[in-house]
């Protein structure tokens, strides 16, 4: 499954050179680009929640809504 998903350039779960050679293989737009800068630096550490980041998340989420609302009418 980890082969498919590479090929399809999703990045593995996995860390195995043998996948990161295959990464995006079966993308077309992909042929003959540097794929290989996708596995180079180290993972994004989580970030330090902000006090008001609920209720931005509250606010964003319902102006969504409301977007996705005024575009059926």
């Amino acid at each position: 499954m980890q082969r498919i998903l590479a090929r399809n350039a999703r990045v593995p779960a996995i860390i195995n050179p043998d996948l990161e050679k295959e990464f995006g293989a079966d993308i077309s737009v992909l042929a003959g680009k540097h794929i290989e800068n996708v596995f180079v630096g180290e993972q994004q550490k989580n970030h330090k929640i902000h006090r008001y980041e609920d209720q931005v998340l509250t606010f964003v989420s319902e102006a969504a809504k409301q977007v996705a609302l005024d575009g059926l009418t």
